[in-house]
């Protein structure tokens, strides 16, 4: 994401969301994974405050994406970085994505 062509960044992107969308539907071990999970929430989340439009709307559909990893744990990633953002606008999108997808499970694990 850290590269100086969109182009690339929007690539990753695309790659990420389809990364996602490889995970297991069940079974999978958010205890084990834990930091890799941040990882990846932690950086996503830089870049939702892109200075490029296209990079953040791009950003916000891999953390979309990614959310349903851990919905919990990105929400309060997302809480931790949300003042150093310059727009809430697209915190505010992910946070309303996320709070629709945790009012529809019943209860966190750490299985996925």
């Amino acid at each position: 994401m850290d590269d100086s062509s969109n182009d690339v960044r929007l690539a990753m992107t695309r790659t990420l969301v389809a990364y996602f969308e490889c995970f297991p539907s069940e079974n999978y071990n958010r205890t084990l994974y834990r930091a890799h999970v941040e990882a990846i929430y932690r950086g996503l989340l830089v870049h939702l405050d892109d200075s490029t439009t296209d990079i953040q709307e791009a950003v916000l559909d891999a953390l979309r994406a990614s959310a349903r990893i851990w919905p919990e744990k990105l929400k309060a990633e997302l809480a931790t970085v949300r003042h150093k953002h310059r727009s809430d606008e697209y915190c505010d999108s992910l946070a309303s994505y996320l709070d629709s997808l945790t009012s529809r499970t019943n209860g966190s694990s750490d299985l996925f």
